[in-house]
């Protein structure tokens, strides 16, 4: 085996690799409390919208009892069709949706599945699951909030498929990673978990009468520091935090930044970047802060508005789910100035009023959010073109699937499947090196 991962590689470096375009479908789902649904959006016609027949349509909703999803506030795309999606609703859980038989939806006999029953160590059930995110070790990693009354402690929980049998309901599979409060004291109010490249872990936390602040949890001893607070932003910079539906966060795996909703002034929306440039723990140089959007720019689409979950996909672009306005909108770095305020970087992907009236589901209270760009075969990366670039994010894919979903969060693992038999396995290995060798 190692050797013809050997002379797989030496064929592809001695190659040209030239690459091939490659032509994307971006898939996104999100939950919609008021319909109690989850909706599948996506422009088939590839005419910058979608408001065609089959664009938006339910893909799943609070039925049947027992697997139904009835609240949703996290997540997670493992395929195109394959999400895992959190429920707080009686009883709380992690569902696994996957279509079987090719209609894009999760209707049919066994395509919706318990991924999670809710079994916490400590003899303690799960109560308000929100934030769920894939790690870098390829395990999941699930925010328990104490939020309305739970005796549960606010806390981080590592979900791992040990044997392989597609949930994590045996034994040893999942284990309290770090607690953020005892039982029933809600120190704690975040919908949203980030972890960056280095394996730190980062959440937004709003305890009350306090500062609002980003903490950072360090992945070897799982110690918990702050990591930015509204005091110390405001100080920098004039920014402050807009901590409004739980202060969602993304990160950019591109450019190693914590992205945040802010505001500057009276109440003027931004979006901002954050890094810790000088490697002290902390966010305190003028310099680790910097605009990425702002409301106030005059060349993005009109009422733009602050999110309740943000999603970055593979090729840099930012998706913002815009609970006040009922939309879907995709934020493009178009012309690489490192900002999403000039014209035409802001497009609207989904618009409840617009979708309302060509009779498509009108989602009026949008909570969670996950995407998947599909792209051609050979195209692991996601970066529009299949070419030495692959190489690695192939064999991570080949080799451990779960890190390799961790690593390129919203490219579809499928692309992995060079000959098309469905699995991504040794078999896959020569039509890959015959895809970039042009053999």
């Amino acid at each position: 085996m190692k050797e013809k991962w050997a002379l797989a590689a030496l064929a592809v470096m001695l190659s040209a690799g030239a690459g091939q375009g490659t032509a994307e479908d971006l898939i996104v789902y999100v939950f919609d409390q008021d319909l109690k649904a989850v909706l599948r959006i996506q422009d088939i016609n590839h005419d910058w919208d979608t408001r065609d027949p089959g664009e938006v349509v339910i893909a799943y909703d609070q039925y049947p009892a027992g697997t139904g999803v009835g609240n949703s506030q996290g997540m997670v795309a493992l395929g195109p069709d394959d999400l895992l999606v959190t429920d707080n609703y009686a009883p709380p859980n992690i569902v696994r949706l996957r279509h079987l038989n090719g209609d894009h939806d999760f209707f049919d006999a066994d395509e919706a599945t318990v991924w999670f029953g809710g079994s916490l160590p400590g003899g303690r059930m799960l109560e308000m699951p929100v934030a769920l995110i894939a790690g870098p070790d390829g395990a999941f990693y699930l925010f328990e909030s104490s939020f309305g009354g739970s005796a549960n402690p606010d806390a981080i929980y590592r979900l791992e498929d040990l044997n392989g049998d597609g949930d994590v309901n045996d034994a040893d599979e999942v284990e309290l990673w770090v607690e953020l409060s005892p039982g029933g004291i809600s120190a704690v109010s975040a919908n949203d978990l980030e972890f960056d490249n280095a394996g730190y872990a980062y959440f937004s936390d709003t305890p009350s009468g306090d500062t609002l602040r980003v903490k950072r949890i360090d992945p070897v001893t799982r110690e918990v520091t702050e990591y930015l607070t509204d005091d110390m932003l405001l100080s920098l910079t004039g920014y402050w935090i807009a901590w409004l539906y739980g202060g969602p966060l993304a990160y950019n795996y591109f450019t190693d930044e914590i992205v945040l909703f802010g505001y500057y002034g009276l109440a003027t929306d931004v979006l901002l970047a954050i890094k810790d440039r000088d490697g002290n723990g902390v966010i305190d140089q003028p310099n680790e802060v910097r605009e990425l959007w702002h409301e106030l720019s005059g060349t993005h689409a009109p009422e733009q508005d602050h999110g309740r979950e943000y999603f970055f996909l593979p090729d840099g672009s930012l998706l913002v789910l815009d609970m006040l306005f009922d939309r879907v909108k995709r934020l493009s770095d178009n012309n690489g100035d490192g900002d999403y305020n000039d014209s035409g970087e802001t497009i609207v992907l989904y618009d409840a009023a617009q979708a309302a009236l060509v009779g498509q589901p009108a989602a009026t209270r949008l909570l969670s959010l996950t995407a998947m760009l599909v792209t051609t075969s050979g195209d692991v990366n996601c970066d529009s073109a299949v070419n030495v670039f692959d190489i690695d994010p192939f064999v991570l894919a080949l080799t451990d699937m779960d890190r390799y979903r961790a690593a390129h969060p919203g490219c579809d693992p499928g692309s992995a499947d060079i000959n098309g038999d469905g699995a991504v396995n040794v078999f896959d290995i020569d039509p890959f090196v015959s895809l970039l060798t042009g053999g």
